[in-house]
């Protein structure tokens, strides 16, 4: 508990909760849209599972993007997500340091 209020103190010192925030806005909506738009994902927790899989890269290829919304969709989440984890490396250093 200690460690979590820490993090998100972190967090709104450097700012980066904004970007948490909006990241997780955008994977949520990304969801909705892709499960709109792509033929192969019905429900939407298949699409949680697709953008869950794009955002770390893993790609287990169960579900595929096949339409241009939905592949677009999924190269901004990529991009989004791999320098979302990025900033959360560089932050892990401030949050294992003893307060």
């Amino acid at each position: 508990m200690r460690q979590g209020k820490i993090f998100w103190s972190i967090l709104k010192r450097t700012h980066a909760d904004k970007i948490v925030t909006g990241f997780g806005m955008y994977f949520l909506i990304s969801a909705l849209v892709i499960m709109l738009a792509e033929p192969g994902i019905h429900r939407y927790g298949e699409s949680i599972w697709y953008c869950f899989s794009v955002i770390t890269t893993i790609g287990f290829g169960d579900f595929t993007a096949v339409t241009v919304i939905g592949r677009t969709a999924s190269i901004i989440l990529g991009l989004y997500g791999s320098s979302c984890l990025r900033s959360y490396q560089g932050l892990s250093p401030l949050i294992t340091w003893k307060w």
